[in-house]
């Protein structure tokens, strides 16, 4: 009877055994370098990229600066900006402005990047 006691202790709840805790170090080991392993790494990165994209394609003149873009977004939907995301994959090439109106609604601006025209606007200003 005592053997099977040792070998179920570290499968009790509660047990303070040696084994029980190591296992659940190892569980606590196991379930952080999951999470850890999950997080996206290249996310500054890519926003690093994203920026020199935005400022080389500026600099020569293929699309209108982005302080100028941001200065027509503010005058339609006045707010905070978020998050802006130049697209060149599309024709036309847009800027993707996501801004947090004054009413706290997130509002999704496109806007023409050659052009510097807002497309649409998508949200609740």
């Amino acid at each position: 009877m005592s053997r099977e006691l040792k070998l179920n202790a570290p499968f009790i709840l509660g047990s303070g055994s040696r084994a029980y805790l190591w296992m659940m170090r190892m569980l606590l080991v196991l379930i952080a370098s999951a999470w850890i392993g999950g997080l996206p790494v290249d996310t500054p990165a890519h926003a690093q990229t994203n920026q020199i994209a935005q400022r080389d394609a500026a600099d020569s003149d293929e699309v209108k600066p982005l302080s100028d873009v941001l200065q027509t977004v503010k005058a339609r939907v006045p707010g905070q900006v978020l998050d802006v995301q130049l697209d060149k994959t599309g024709n036309p090439r847009t800027y993707r402005v996501r801004v947090r109106s004054d009413q706290g609604n997130v509002v999704l601006v496109v806007v023409d990047a050659e052009t510097g025209r807002i497309l649409s606007t998508q949200g609740n200003r």
